[in-house]
């Protein structure tokens, strides 16, 4: 039902820059510093910022964060690998787009935009989120979030995990983590749990901290590439909303979206960013 295929067998290889930080004069190179989510906007929108731009953009990016290039098959790319080079970088970000400096590509390390960020890192914000992120990297909203152009087919490494778990048409992934949302009453997701299991499937709980698991659901140890593999092929998807999210809204029906507030779900509907209706989204009071 998507195009698929294992990264892993991409016959061009990836052009890793080395990590000495000499940087080109002829290159911007913009640090994806906030969540999974705004990497994969500001991803997506690598062509419109290049030809904002009229020059190549390099994406420095977290570990976690690489596979969201491979999806959009950008090529060139920094690796965060060690807090060293994390604190080398966030020590000589420019406030502006400069060619062969850094730029922060998210208002959470401008401290000069406190006032523009505060009203989305609050929730209380009249813009939503699209409309923001566009604002702030200065183009015109125009059409939806680009699609990737690959997603990670699922490994046997994984399989082999999930076997003691049970069939993959049978799982179902609760995400209940979230940076920059509250969190939801932990009774909500427990009541959720006793649904599926009702429902005779496996809920898996989707956690970085194991004391999340929720009660009832068994516990997986998952990185960012399982959880996304698993996510994208698993029977559902229930999750809090977060980064996590964006990277699965072609699941369409089959991604199920809590909110905890009407704040939240104006600012960050999926249905609304991605220009579609199948999504389920429910704020939960």
């Amino acid at each position: 039902h998507r195009g698929t295929f294992r990264l892993e067998d991409i016959e061009v290889e990836f052009n890793y820059i080395n990590n000495n930080f000499e940087l080109s004069d002829d290159k911007y190179y913009y640090y994806c510093c906030a969540s999974l989510g705004d990497t994969m906007i500001t991803l997506s929108l690598k062509d419109e910022l290049e030809y904002k731009l009229n020059s190549k953009i390099i994406f420095i990016l977290k570990n976690t964060h690489e596979i969201i290039a491979k999806m959009y098959d950008i090529r060139d790319y920094i690796l965060l690998n060690t807090i060293e080079m994390k604190e080398k970088i966030e020590g000589m970000l420019s406030l502006n787009p400069k060619k062969g400096s850094i730029y922060a590509a998210h208002p959470c390390l401008h401290p000069e935009l406190a006032e523009f960020f505060e009203p989305i890192k609050s929730h209380t914000s009249t813009k939503k989120f699209l409309s923001w992120i566009y604002n702030f990297f200065g183009l015109e909203i125009s059409h939806k979030v680009k699609s990737p152009l690959f997603y990670p087919s699922i490994t046997d490494e994984l399989m082999d995990k999930l076997l003691c778990i049970g069939p993959l048409n049978k799982i179902v992934l609760i995400s209940p983590e979230a940076i920059s949302m509250p969190a939801l009453p932990e009774n909500f997701w427990i009541r959720l749990v006793k649904d599926i299991r009702c429902r005779d499937l496996i809920p898996v709980s989707n956690v970085i901290d194991v004391n999340n698991s929720i009660k009832g659901s068994l516990y997986v140890k998952l990185d960012i590439n399982e959880a996304l593999r698993l996510g994208l092929y698993c029977k559902e998807v229930h999750s809090i909303r977060s980064g996590f999210c964006d990277l699965l809204f072609s699941r369409n029906k089959d991604l199920h979206v809590y909110y905890p507030t009407e704040e939240s779900y104006y600012i960050y509907s999926m249905n609304d960013m991605f220009e579609r209706a199948d999504i389920d989204e429910c704020v939960v009071i």
